[in-house]
């Protein structure tokens, strides 16, 4: 058994769904899968699996409160009626909040109410364990206790194979999944893709041949022409990716004009591309530009010299602070400013004298 709130979630663990809202269909959808974990968890849904974490504990946290604000908004758009023992229960906002804070928060001494902080990345059964703050709300409406302790599988998983487990799963998973989109599942091989995945490892993680050829050739003319951004327009849905000959674009996945490329993916051909500023231009810029930090700048990429950058980026975090607070006429900063303008005033006027 593993506490619920030391698993989190990443960006790279789910790369079966584009973002969040894809991961439930609607409020139905998110109701029937509560319905069917209700009281507990159900195990015949299979077990969640988990692995170390590969990010730092701070970012493992705002991938909790990522998640937490998507699931609150999904809550306030749509309407999640769960039926539990002969009856129904609209699962409220208020009760969402409450079953969430049950969940993943702990008191501690010094600092109050706090998240928990995760000591695992989910790998496996996200839909599930994120429909867990519902069964929790349940218990909250009905004035139980939560669940705070689910049976999870700890595996120790590389990023290739988290991502071949979290597909085969979608791909070939029944109960308590919610099938790809065509757009989810080239979005899923290009993660393995980016990984060393071949059209074999596509085949291993549940794609078809057809699917498998497919898509390993769009990915290739994608690494060929990498400004036109092909995959990402079938991600987004702006090509039609059904509608993409098999054979053509196997036939012009190593070769072939981009003109070609684009006319069998029916895409527009990006021909005019925006400008680079030239030297003479960068050159213009330090001489006219009356911030001394843009002049650096340019001579730094004038010189080619890096290092004339150094000084001020070992002073990052304090000059863009002071940054931030002059563009926002900050009172305390422009006071801050006048007085030290002011006291370097003096200082020449004694040096002088």
């Amino acid at each position: 058994m593993q506490n619920i709130a030391l698993s989190s979630v990443v960006a790279i663990q789910n790369p079966s769904r584009r973002d969040f809202d894809h991961w439930f269909k609607d409020g139905n959808d998110a109701a029937h899968l509560t319905s069917e974990l209700f009281p507990g968890y159900n195990v015949a849904l299979g077990l969640p699996i988990v692995s170390s974490l590969t990010v730092s504990a701070e970012d493992a946290i705002k991938a909790q409160e990522a998640r937490r604000d998507w699931l609150f908004d999904f809550v306030k758009k749509s309407q999640i009626s769960v039926k539990v023992d002969k009856g129904t229960v609209n699962i409220l906002l208020a009760e969402v909040e409450k079953a969430w804070d049950l969940t993943y928060r702990e008191n501690t001494k010094k600092r109050g109410r706090v998240i928990i902080v995760p000591n695992y990345e989910q790998v496996l059964g996200l839909r599930r364990l994120a429909c867990m703050v519902f069964v929790n709300a349940i218990h909250v409406h009905r004035g139980e206790d939560p669940i705070l302790e689910l049976p999870m599988e700890v595996q120790e998983l590389d990023a290739s194979n988290r991502i071949m487990a979290n597909l085969t799963e979608n791909l070939k998973k029944v109960a308590g999944a919610k099938g790809l989109s065509q757009e989810d599942e080239v979005y899923g091989a290009r993660q393995l893709y980016f990984l060393g995945g071949k059209e074999g490892d596509f085949q291993r993680a549940g794609f078809s041949r057809f699917k498998a050829q497919k898509m390993f050739a769009l990915f290739t003319i994608d690494k060929r022409f990498p400004d036109e951004g092909f995959a990402d327009q079938v991600i987004t849905g702006k090509l039609n990716w059904s509608a993409i000959d098999k054979d053509t674009i196997l036939a012009l996945r190593d070769e072939g004009p981009i003109e070609a490329v684009a006319a069998c993916l029916k895409a527009t051909h990006k021909v005019n591309k925006d400008p680079i500023m030239t030297k003479v231009k960068i050159a213009a810029l330090e001489d006219q530009n009356p911030v001394h930090l843009v002049k650096i700048t340019c001579q730094s990429i004038l010189k080619n010299n890096a290092g004339l950058l150094s000084r001020y980026t070992s002073k990052a975090k304090e000059i863009n602070l002071a940054e931030q607070a002059i563009l926002d006429s900050d009172p305390i900063m422009m006071k801050a400013l006048a007085d030290i303008t002011e006291t370097r005033k003096q200082v020449s006027e004694i040096k002088s004298a």
